[in-house]
C-alpha cells in the first residue's frame, strides 16, 4: 500500500497492469467526507488580467477546482488552467493561491473557445475569445 503525503492509498488495478489508487483511512485527512463550493453562474465576470479571492470555507487547502464561462452565444467553456497547450500562454484562468478557506483565481487575457464542426465535435483549432463576449461565470471547489 503505497503512502504519498503521509496519506495512505490502495491498489484497485485488479491486476490490469494500469495502476488505480484509492485513498484509504490513516494520514491527515483520509477518510473523511468530500465538500464542495460553487458560485453558481454568476454575472459578475472579471476583467482581462484581474484576480479574484474566492471564499469556500472548506477548511482544507487539500482542493480541485475548476472556472467555467457562458458566452453570448450561449455556449459553455472550461477555462480551468492556462491554455499553454495549445499556444495561447495568455488564455483562461489560473489558481495563484490556496488557503483552508480561500482560493485566489487568476483571470488570464482572454479564454479559448473549442468551436464545434457540423457533427458536433470541437474542431482542431481553438480560437481566443475577449472578456467581453463571456455573460456568466462559475466557480466550483470541491475538498
Amino acid at each position: 500500500m503505497p503512502t504519498i503525503g503521509g496519506k495512505s492509498f490502495t491498489d484497485r488495478s485488479g491486476g490490469s497492469g494500469t495502476p488505480i489508487y484509492q485513498r484509504t483511512g490513516g494520514g491527515t485527512g483520509g477518510g473523511g467526507a468530500v465538500s464542495k463550493y460553487t458560485t453558481g453562474w454568476s454575472t459578475s465576470v472579471p476583467q482581462a488580467n484581474s484576480r479574484v479571492v474566492y471564499t469556500h470555507n472548506l477548511g482544507t487547502d487539500d482542493i480541485q477546482y475548476q472556472v467555467f464561462v457562458r458566452d453570448t452565444e450561449g455556449f459553455e467553456h472550461d477555462i480551468t488552467g492556462g491554455d499553454q497547450r495549445m499556444g495561447f500562454p495568455s488564455s483562461g484562468a489560473v489558481c495563484l493561491d490556496i488557503t483552508t478557506n480561500t482560493i485566489t483565481i487568476g483571470f488570464l487575457n482572454k479564454y479559448s473557445n473549442w468551436a464545434l464542426n457540423t457533427l458536433g465535435y470541437a474542431d482542431s483549432e481553438p480560437y481566443r475569445l475577449g472578456w467581453g463576449t463571456a455573460t456568466h461565470i462559475k466557480v466550483v471547489v470541491i475538498g
